[in-house]
């Protein structure tokens, strides 16, 4: 979002409110989907890499730190404050905390959920983040939930 899409370099993360997996598996077969690391599903399209998941299979909602009963409460369930966003496709309800966009309008990167699966890569995301960003942004650790 800061800095646009034609410097967007990440994958795009579609989370599904479905019980049907194999309903899911089906769909997703014409584009070869490769299982994650952590049990997603992942495809190639022209432009991006989209990792697709069942809503109870995040990591942060089957591992029991987020409750999952909507996809509303994704939002909790990212390590940064700025991913913690979500569109719902089907209604156009865009979700987020009330301090997320003066978070962004001030840079300031904070922590939104401490624990994580790959705290190397997030520490490595962070420094990323604050040296490469065109718009420089500042690290706070004191919105830290712990564990």
């Amino acid at each position: 979002m800061l800095e646009g899409n034609e410097k967007f370099r990440s994958d795009i993360d579609l989370v599904i409110n479905t019980d049907n997996i194999s309903l899911l598996e089906s769909v997703l077969a014409p584009y070869s989907p490769h299982r994650t690391a952590f049990g997603g599903y992942r495809i190639g399209l022209r432009k991006w890499v989209v990792d697709l998941w069942p809503l109870q299979w995040t990591w942060a909602i089957r591992s029991g730190y987020v409750r999952g009963d909507s996809l509303s409460d994704l939002t909790k369930t990212t390590f940064f404050n700025w991913d913690a966003i979500v569109y719902e496709i089907g209604s156009g309800a865009i979700h987020f905390a009330p301090r997320y966009v003066d978070e962004l309008k001030n840079r300031l990167l904070s922590i939104n959920l401490a624990v994580n699966p790959n705290p190397e890569g997030t520490a490595i995301r962070a420094l990323r983040m604050a040296v490469t960003s065109r718009h420089a942004c500042r690290l706070s650790w004191l919105n830290m939930q712990r564990t």
